[in-house]
């Protein structure tokens, strides 16, 4: 027994060691594993398993011929050895792949059908023999295919089902679901005179209960697989629809007589409410399967029955009446059901508070199927005030658990559903509302139950759906919240779904109540934070977020910001191997800190350094998540962008040195495991964009970064894979990155990579993202601005060499400049020097140089005199293009490329779109 449990637990767990054996060994144990079938008490304590688990590594590359022809043989053996043979035969069909069986399945089917049919058989060996039949069925197609055959397999499955021992009807009505499912379209002519019989026949079984159990014996059995037949014929005339084909119609002409097999079974199993699988919730789902299955024709059998017994006095029958209209509520098309739908609505203010609880329940499920399917019909009769009414008065009374959750089911449908056009509707209802939910949540007697999960959710997406006129009446909810947090245990998992409420009311009270509020709520989350836990840190964090967009200035003053950010940096410490969500979550709330502090122009009280070490020791784990370090060089980014250059100057050599040691691992890693995700590129990238931004016009940053680091940077870059490259969001910061470089260090040599450089600004400029393509455009603009100073200073230098004084130059020089544009460019002049420029037709002033031009039909000829001043009067670099830092800031929107070009201010750029005039708007 240990040989076989140890042998078929080593292959199943760890493959590749089967495979790496000697092949000798490997031979001698199957044989020996054969051999066994012919000893009792081998046979009898996992052979078969052991087998299976060989079988499935060897089949599939051929190396075990002789085991199908073996075991077929075995099969055939009409004592014990034949049927672990044929259980055998079932699991390897069961997970072997058709393919590989392919050249045995005629040799399988027969066999199969042989022990199947055998008098003299045991009971147990035919139940092997079907439950095998049924796994092989998957690669039977071609048998199907052939009349004769299919005829003989149906025939012989079909005469199982009339066995007088149930545990064989049982599994040939299985064997029967497989068929319909796997070859519904050829079952056309088995329908009527096998298939419809045989279900009917099942549901016609007295369930002695109508709960099922594990007794082979309980008819209910019988019955569950009979509805399970009807679904799966239900199943596949739908699938056949989707797919794109007619309907076949097969189920119409049987349908009344269908109904009815139904409805008596349903009747006489009677509906109850879910706790276990039963008769009368396998019914309903017969019932909408139906409906889906054939449309309004069920309806027209239904209809008359449920309108005239909505309000029967017989609690039994008013169940299954209600049962019956949930089905035919999800199965078929409004416009049919509105006679339904309004009778139902007449008759729930009675119905969803009667005594029975059954009545009870399967009122309160369909109010619930309306909520979900037909919505918007009740928006459009103004029936919402009544479902609210009702909803609102279930939970407050609380009759029992199962109504009251289907209640909250149907509130959180209508949320998810109507959103917005729900709320010129419920001022009156909300508050009220909202605090009965929240008095179900915090109940003591349904801790830990559906009911309590499902109360919490529905509480805040009401909370999120609150009116701006509602927003006032919240004040009095939000003590009560916080005060449930302070109150509830330790690890709690309430503390979730409280915390998540507290988040969603912070949203909607008044900013001014907030500001009052606020010194409580984030002392309170604080501390919870730090001491309960309970699943819900993440949450927490969310509600300090909320917080902290709500009322930043009170909240970016308090004293405890700082405690709060050593709390959040505990809580991302390597030592504790948090969850990667809960890292990602502390770390982007200390980037929207800084983020928040640079739009107030405020710099947080912060130990900035330490913040910084922690975050790039986060980056450089082995195991770091990708997610998380792309955040955490986000907020390196945000910190650097948010203090000043002076402040930031220690930051900078472990931040490159951080960046270097990614890179390498990157461009060193063998496999995809260790290279950067796309995310992980992209945070790269801004990470030195920003480093260039800020330390730009830092000369212990310029100098070692161009000989060194910039080299490495555009390595990196020119590594990138294309389908990385393709995604929006690098492509999107690669062009602002060749802008940065371009504009803050021109004197970069970038010659041996400006092919790289130029494909993927003409990638950039071809994007669809509108974002993306004036980014590129805005690179290429620094491109041609640095290439346009370069040819000036090497003018004067030319003139200096020629012998003339610097008095000597001539005040003013002429050029005559060739402009090209295509329809989807846009020109710009971005010269240091202050300069006058004069823009004319060719002809006007053709005069201007003593130098002929061929013409060239590809470009537009614009002439331009350019006076430069002198010296004297004008440094050169007097004017030169610097970026203050508080541009920086607010370039640097919410960890945006800086590049990004605004609308309100394009700084001397204008787009050219492709609707654009190319004679007019040249804007220089």
């Amino acid at each position: 027994l240990q040989a076989c449990l140890q042998l078929k637990n080593v292959i199943q767990r760890k493959r590749e060691c089967w495979v790496h054996f000697d092949h000798n060994l490997r031979e001698q144990i199957k044989a020996s594993l054969i051999s066994c079938f012919s000893l009792t008490h081998v046979r009898s304590i996992g052979l078969a398993q052991v087998v299976h688990v060989v079988a499935e590594v060897e089949l599939h590359t051929n190396s075990w011929p002789q085991l199908i022809p073996s075991l077929l043989q075995l099969a055939a053996d009409p004592n014990d050895v034949g049927g672990v043979a044929v259980q055998t035969l079932g699991y390897i069909c069961q997970s072997v792949q058709p393919d590989v069986l392919e050249a045995h399945n005629n040799q399988i089917l027969t066999v199969l059908v042989h022990v199947i049919r055998r008098e003299d058989t045991s009971i147990e060996r035919k139940l092997l023999g079907l439950s095998a039949l049924q796994s092989s069925l998957t690669f039977a197609a071609l048998n199907f295919a052939r009349q004769n055959e299919r005829n003989y397999l149906m025939q012989v499955i079909c005469e199982c089902t009339e066995s007088a021992h149930m545990e064989i009807r049982l599994a040939s009505l299985q064997c029967l679901c497989t068929i319909v499912s796997l070859y519904y379209i050829l079952m056309e002519d088995y329908l009527a005179p096998a298939i419809w019989p045989i279900a009917m026949s099942a549901l016609a079984s007295s369930p002695c209960s109508a709960t099922t159990t594990t007794s082979c014996h309980d008819p209910s059995l019988l019955v569950l697989q009979g509805l399970e037949l009807i679904n799966s014929v239900c199943d596949a005339e739908v699938k056949l629809v989707n797919d794109g084909d007619e309907g076949t119609g097969w189920i119409e002409p049987v349908l009344p007589h269908l109904l009815t097999s139904v409805t008596q079974a349903f009747m006489e199993a009677g509906p109850t409410i879910p706790l276990d699988w039963s008769v009368g919730q396998a019914t309903q789902v017969t019932l909408r399967l139906l409906c889906l299955a054939t449309g309004e024709a069920v309806l027209h059998h239904v209809l008359p029955g449920i309108l005239s017994n909505l309000e029967h006095s017989d609690a039994m029958v008013q169940s299954c009446v209600l049962t019956c209209t949930a089905a035919v509520l999800e199965g078929t098309q409004q416009q049919s059901l509105l006679p339904l739908i309004r009778a139902f609505l007449d008759s729930t203010p009675v119905t969803i508070f009667s005594q029975s609880a059954k009545v009870r329940y399967h009122s309160s499920v369909v109010v619930c199927q309306l909520c979900l399917h037909h919505h918007t019909y009740l928006h459009n009769l103004n029936t919402i005030p009544l479902i609210l009414d009702i909803i609102h008065k279930s939970l407050h009374q609380a009759l029992d658990q199962n109504s009251m959750e289907q209640c909250c089911w149907a509130l959180r449908y209508l949320v998810e559903h109507l959103g917005e056009k729900l709320e010129n509707m419920i001022t009156s209802e909300f508050l009220p509302l909202a605090e009965t939910l929240h008095q179900v949540a915090i109940n003591p007697l349904i801790q830990g139950s559906s009911l309590e999960k499902v109360s919490y959710e529905c509480l805040i997406s009401w909370l999120y759906l609150c009116p701006a006129e509602c927003g006032p009446h919240l004040q009095t909810l939000l003590p009560v919240l916080i005060h449930t947090i302070q109150c509830l245990p330790n690890q709690s998992p309430a503390l979730v779904y409280t915390v998540s409420a507290l988040a969603a009311t912070i949203s909607k009270v008044p900013e001014s109540f907030l500001q009052d509020q606020c010194q409580l709520v984030f002392s309170v989350v604080c501390q919870s934070l730090r001491y309960k836990g309970g699943g819900a840190e993440e949450e927490m964090v969310g509600a300090l977020a909320r917080l902290m967009e709500r009322v930043p200035h009170q909240f970016l003053t308090s004293p405890v910001i700082q405690h709060l950010i050593s709390i959040l940096l505990e809580k991302i410490s390597p030592e504790l191997d948090s969850p990667a969500n809960l890292t990602v979550a502390c770390t982007g709330f200390i980037s929207d800190v800084y983020r928040i502090s640079c739009d107030l122009q405020h710099t947080p009280g912060l130990d900035h350094s330490h913040v910084t070490r922690c975050l790039l020791t986060l980056c450089q784990m082995n195991t770091c998540d990708e997610s998380v370090r792309a955040v955490s060089l986000g907020t390196v980014s945000d910190i650097i962008l948010c203090i000043e250059c002076h402040a930031a100057a220690n930051l900078l050599a472990p931040t490159l040195q951080v960046l270097a040691n990614i890179v390498q691992h990157h461009q060193t890693s063998s496999s995809a495991a260790g290279r950067l995700s796309h995310e992980g590129v992209k945070a790269v990238i801004e990470t030195y964009s920003t480093l260039i931004q800020v330390f730009h016009p830092i000369d212990e940053f310029r100098e070692p970064f161009a000989k060194s680091d910039l080299e490495r940077l555009c390595m990196f870059v020119e590594g990138i894979d294309s389908a990385t490259r393709a995604h929006d969001d690098v492509l999107s910061v690669l062009c602002g990155l060749i802008g940065d470089i371009h504009k803050y260090l021109p004197e970069a040599d970038l010659d041996e990579f400006s092919t790289c450089l130029q494909s993927i600004l003409h990638q950039g400029s071809q994007s669809r993202e509108t974002k993306i393509r004036r980014i590129a455009r805005w690179a290429r603009d620094q491109i041609q601005t640095v290439s346009s100073c370069t040819v000036l200073k090497k003018a004067r230098v030319e003139t200096d060499k020629n012998g003339m004084e610097e008095e000597e130059v001539t005040a003013s020089s002429s050029f005559r400049v060739s402009l090209s544009c295509s329809s989807s460019q846009f020109i710009t002049q971005n010269i240091e020097e202050s300069f006058t420029v004069n823009l004319g037709s060719k002809q006007k002033n053709s005069g201007t140089s003593s130098n002929n031009f061929q013409a060239d039909v590809n470009c537009n000829y614009v002439e331009a005199t350019i006076c430069i001043p002198s010296a004297k009067t004008q440094p050169a670099d007097a004017t030169a293009d610097t970026t203050p830092f508080n541009d920086v800031r607010q370039l640097r929107k919410l960890g945006k490329r800086r590049a990004v070009l605004f609308e309100e201010n394009l700084d001397g750029k204008k787009l050219r779109d492709d609707s654009d005039d190319m004679e007019e708007n040249y804007f220089i």
